[in-house]
């Protein structure tokens, strides 16, 4: 893991929260006898893959929720996978926790059987493996290609180990976030569901997947592997039915505006019910005076946050999904029990949420509203503190959080450049190092673009070239590295650098 203090989002434990599944689940029966049927599958023999589909706030983690319930109650280990929608993750994120989570459950002979020939590759994305295997040999990394294929057959061995005994369930949430390389990983899995007893369950909003061509392409091959089930909204009587379950008092002309407001979202609905908790809240609903919009009904829970509740929160917007109080501690220059009380104060508010220990963003919209709202210059500060706190923190000796220190120094003031570069150019070494050549590509044309909104400066652009021209190479477009390591070169030669013109 690229940092000690930033782990995985998800676990290998339960993975939801019993407070969750108190509330019961209006207006999913189909959906949850499908999911019954899947898993009677699974534990008959034959794997099965699910993909829900939908848009924000619709449920899709709510059913997981549910369906997590329904393996534990049936003794099927449970493990989550959540991706990362701040940017800034190292290549797999989704995966770390879930392979952590399948080591724990051999010992270490049935481990290294599992890992077989690939046990080097996987050790460098998960080190606690290697802690488990001190007597792993040192072998020599084979080509890129044979590489990522030998990765793909070795995490498909250990899951159908793991899930030998009692059967396995995988949820993989918010697949629109995931990097390329974890998306190629499930699809690599789900290619072996039959012979296995594994329940893979993946969740992804279809807006914003079919805004990435290639991530629309990896979504859709993955879902003509299994079953789609697609998510719509809750129709009146089944919203009226979710109402009056949790305010049996609602008058029928406020119920009526919050389902015209909701148009049957069940996030939606939620927060309308929250605001009928303000003392003003029926008045406003009936009065027209509530918005329709998600975000503007967030910003509505967000400002019954104090002010230094706010700092807080910005900070954490564009930290990630999930708070690190002691990172956040060191942004704001805080201390812990300051860092506490907000934290606190943001869950009482409804806007953070505790699952499982972790405190996080109640959802994903409630951290895009903070974070497009921060002025230009607000982003840009709070990116270089986020970056500078990463950097003074603790972490995994020789791994430091690469990914991470890349995004903030990107996403920071223009005078942040030269380290936007340096550690672009280190956090690709790292991904081509973890067989994850697409992501080394993507965060080395990030950095591109920033160097383009500066004006090229070409002691910049230079090592950035070469680095892009080796990830091309070890991808093999050896073509188009060429030609970057001839315009690396004549950049070199500009400015008498022969240290990097030996390299090009």
């Amino acid at each position: 893991m690229e940092s000690a203090e930033h782990t995985p989002a998800g676990g290998a434990g339960p993975g939801y929260d019993p407070i969750v599944r108190a509330r019961p689940l209006v207006g999913r029966t189909a959906e949850m006898v499908r999911i019954e049927q899947l898993l009677d599958h699974v534990l008959a023999g034959t794997g099965q893959l699910l993909l829900l589909m939908g848009e924000p706030g619709i449920g899709k983690t709510r059913l997981c929720d549910e369906l997590t319930a329904l393996a534990g109650d049936r003794g099927v280990p449970v493990m989550w996978g959540r991706s990362w929608e701040a940017g800034g993750a190292p290549a797999y994120w989704p995966w770390l926790d879930v392979l952590q989570g399948l080591a724990r459950r051999l010992d270490a002979a049935a481990l290294t059987a599992a890992l077989g020939d690939g046990a080097p590759l996987v050790v460098e994305l998960v080190p606690e493996i290697r802690e488990r295997l001190p007597a792993l040999p040192a072998a020599a990394p084979p080509p890129p290609d044979e590489a990522r294929f030998r990765l793909w057959r070795t995490v498909v061995a250990l899951v159908r180990r793991v899930a030998e005994p009692d059967g396995l369930t995988l949820v993989f949430d918010d697949l629109h976030s995931a990097d390329r390389s974890s998306l190629m990983l499930l699809y690599a899995l789900a290619r072996q569901l039959r012979s296995t007893r594994v329940l893979l369950v993946a969740t992804c909003r279809d807006v914003e997947a079919r805004l990435d061509a290639e991530t629309s392409a990896l979504v859709s091959k993955l879902a003509r592997e299994g079953v789609q089930l697609n998510l719509g909204r809750l129709d009146r009587q089944t919203s009226s039915d979710l109402l009056r379950r949790r305010r049996s008092d609602l008058d029928t002309d406020v119920e009526s505006c919050i389902f015209e407001s909701s148009q049957g979202n069940p996030l939606f609905l939620e927060e309308m019910l929250r605001l009928l908790d303000d003392e003003d809240g029926p008045a406003a609903i009936r009065a027209g005076v509530v918005p329709a919009g998600i975000r503007e009904v967030l910003r509505a829970r967000l400002d019954r946050v104090p002010s230094e509740g706010r700092d807080l929160l910005n900070a954490a917007a564009v930290a990630g999904d999930e708070l690190q109080p002691a990172l956040l501690a060191r942004t704001l220059e805080r201390d812990g029990a300051w860092i506490a009380a907000r934290i606190s104060d943001a869950v009482r508010a409804g806007v953070l949420a505790d699952r499982g220990g972790r405190p996080r963003f109640s959802h994903a919209l409630v951290r895009e509203v903070l974070y497009r709202e921060l002025s230009g210059d607000q982003r840009r500060g709070l990116h270089a503190a986020v970056g500078r706190a990463l950097e003074s923190g603790p972490g995994t000796p020789g791994a430091p959080p690469l990914m991470e220190l890349a995004h903030h120094a990107i996403e920071g003031p223009a005078s942040d450049g030269a380290r936007a570069v340096e550690f672009a150019v280190r956090a690709a070494r790292r991904a081509i190092e973890t067989v994850a050549t697409e992501e080394a590509i993507a965060v080395l044309d990030r950095a591109g673009q920033m160097v383009d909104a500066a004006g090229n400066p070409p002691a910049w652009r230079a090592p950035l070239v070469l680095a892009l021209a080796e990830a091309r190479i070890r991808g093999g477009d050896v073509e188009s590295g060429k030609a970057l390591c001839c315009e690396a070169a004549a950049l070199a030669r500009g400015l008498g650098d022969s240290a990097l013109l030996t390299a090009a």
